[in-house]
């Protein structure tokens, strides 16, 4: 998800990777506690192509992946939701809120607040103070992007969070309607207009020639 705010709190943040070349004794001493590593995962089917990549950069140093995959969203959830009252046996939970996502990173840093039940995160009493400051402070602000930072990089240091490819959406309009992309996933089609040479609207009327022309589509920035 591109939120403006974990946008700025990540562009310097370098990858695992660029650390490596920048501390190669930190990258020595990685793969010696590593190696050999053995980790039960369990995920929908749908994130296996990331994990196939996640899988071969961990070759590298030495960890095995062990998969349990289901096409149920609803298992994993069950998993999740009830492993405080009886821990499972996996190491690692892959679910996806993508379908919750706004303007707002509270939809991915809720997971990070020990209190909640989606948050698989037993004790870390820096993080809870920035997620409560988190809600003290006004939308957008200054103090708004200074905390979201705060909280980014304690995921990033305690590695609560995977950053992994966040394409951007593609959607494919007739030219003869008129659509705004809304800034978060929610898309307001009853907001679309359409001209006078739509064909719902045209009838059996000849589309105009001059309008068969490729129309090059706006591109909107929400930064």
């Amino acid at each position: 998800m591109n939120y403006r705010s974990v946008k700025r709190a990540t562009g310097n943040l370098p990858t695992w990777g660029e650390r490596a070349r920048q501390n190669p004794e930190e990258e020595k001493e990685l793969k010696r506690i590593l190696n050999g590593l053995e980790l039960d995962v369990i995920t929908m089917d749908r994130f296996m192509f990331l994990w196939r990549g996640i899988e071969h950069q961990l070759k590298q140093y030495g960890v095995t992946l062990h998969y349990t995959t289901t096409p149920n969203e609803k298992e994993i959830y069950e998993q999740l939701l009830t492993n405080r009252q009886a821990p499972k046996s996996w190491d690692i939970l892959t679910w996806g809120n993508d379908d919750w996502s706004s303007n707002n990173p509270w939809t991915a840093f809720f997971a990070y607040r020990i209190s909640d039940k989606w948050s698989a995160i037993e004790k870390d009493d820096v993080m809870q103070e920035y997620i409560e400051h988190f809600f003290d402070v006004e939308f957008q602000s200054e103090a708004f992007d200074e905390v979201v930072s705060q909280i980014v990089k304690r995921a990033y240091e305690k590695a609560y969070m995977l950053f992994v490819p966040s394409p951007n959406i593609v959607l494919a309009v007739n030219k003869e309607v008129s659509y705004e992309p809304s800034s978060v996933l929610l898309m307001p089609l009853w907001k679309a207009k359409l001209t006078q040479y739509h064909w719902s609207i045209r009838g059996n009327a000849a589309y105009p020639k001059e309008r068969e022309a490729p129309m090059l589509p706006l591109r909107f920035e929400y930064d």
